[in-house]
């Protein structure tokens, strides 16, 4: 129980929707964290399973739960009415079936108090229904980014935007920065954290990052969360949208442009290619009519990207322009150094036993738009 007279250290925020498969699981892992001046600030997103009378009897038995119920929208408003309400001194939003290491707030806590920052962010692992956890060593790009030290996001290295990925629930966020800076999350139905969390790095002055794993993503969801992306297709497009419109209010899209479409040709592929053969063709239409110009890709030459292959990928599958034999070797090749490069031997590696079907994908199953 937390110590009534200590101010709160931390609020941690769960939207919650249809939950009741792992929400014991997962509330147990936060109340049980070595910093215990905290409050769990429970969102219920209109569920019509059981999750409500778990809240309830989790409420009984701890005070520092908070529920509240709302009429069923999304992620990004079940968290903005975390924030609206939460009294901590850092925010941390998780998601209601992951598991956390014991000291997951106290580390990241400390971290942010000692260095002053306005986030901090971890490692994280993934684990499947059999209890076996691999590692998402693509979470942080460790060539990209200085561990344990104050860094910001003008010092990340080339590629800024696949430094760390745009979700919430691997970091931590200084409250009064948060609220000084107007960060909300966007309410739609999916990818409704990748504004609030970048728009979070590039204003912040000083962000933490540590090399340690906090965070176990339960990685049992990908049929749910495809399914649910054909249903919103177009929600990564307008979370893109709205990344370079704060860019452009922020007076810094001619610094990060090719950051910034670097990494949206890598968004937009990756949605492209899990995506089932009828919602495709709808992006591809979408893009020919109007979003390949409204996000930029016009504006730069293929040889201007960091990833060239990347751009090349996206350009055949919306317009359908073929690579012959010479160029395709050329193409793999260079994708292979670019990868090297980028994300060391390791990933690399794994990456290419993957594509010679020898291995395991580590990075076509990520979870951008949970």
């Amino acid at each position: 129980m937390a110590d009534k007279n200590k101010k709160i250290q931390v609020s941690v925020i769960i939207p919650i929707y249809n939950s009741e498969k792992y929400l014991k699981t997962c509330l147990e892992s936060v109340l049980n964290q070595t910093l215990e001046n905290i409050e769990v600030i429970c969102i219920d997103d209109g569920s019509t399973d059981g999750s409500v009378s778990i809240l309830r009897e989790y409420q009984k038995r701890d005070d520092r739960i908070k529920a509240v119920t709302l009429e069923h929208r999304n992620a990004g408003a079940a968290r903005n009415a975390g924030i609206d309400i939460a009294k901590g001194e850092y925010l941390s939003f998780l998601d209601s079936d992951d598991l956390f290491e014991k000291d997951m707030l106290e580390d990241a806590y400390h971290f942010a108090t000692d260095y002053h920052s306005d986030v901090v962010i971890w490692r994280s692992d993934s684990f499947d229904q059999e209890g076996h956890f691999r590692s998402m060593e693509w979470t942080v790009r460790e060539k990209k980014v200085c561990f344990n030290k104050d860094t910001c996001f003008r010092s990340f290295k080339n590629n800024r935007f696949k430094a760390i990925m745009g979700w919430a629930w691997d970091k931590l966020f200084l409250r009064s920065f948060v609220l000084d800076n107007h960060l909300r999350f966007q309410e739609i139905d999916s990818s409704n954290d990748l504004l609030f969390v970048y728009t979070s790095l590039l204003l912040a002055k000083k962000i933490y990052i540590s090399d340690k794993v906090l965070t176990h993503y339960r990685d049992d969801n990908a049929a749910s969360v495809s399914h649910r992306r054909e249903k919103t297709w177009n929600c990564f497009y307008l979370a893109i949208r709205s990344l370079k419109k704060n860019l452009i209010d922020l007076g810094l899209y001619e610094l990060y442009e090719r950051d910034y479409l670097d990494y949206a040709v890598n968004f937009c592929l990756w949605h492209l290619r899990t995506v089932n053969e009828a919602t495709r063709k709808k992006i591809i239409t979408s893009f020919k009519e109007r979003w390949w110009e409204e996000l930029g890709f016009d504006t730069m030459t293929s040889g201007e990207y960091f990833n060239e292959n990347e751009y090349l990928d996206f350009v055949g599958i919306i317009f359908g322009k073929e690579l012959n034999p010479y160029q395709k070797i050329t193409y793999k090749l260079r994708g292979f150094l670019i990868s090297l490069n980028e994300n060391g031997f390791i990933y690399t590696y794994k990456r290419t036993l993957y594509h010679l079907g020898l291995g395991e994908d580590n990075d076509i199953r990520r979870t951008q738009n949970r």
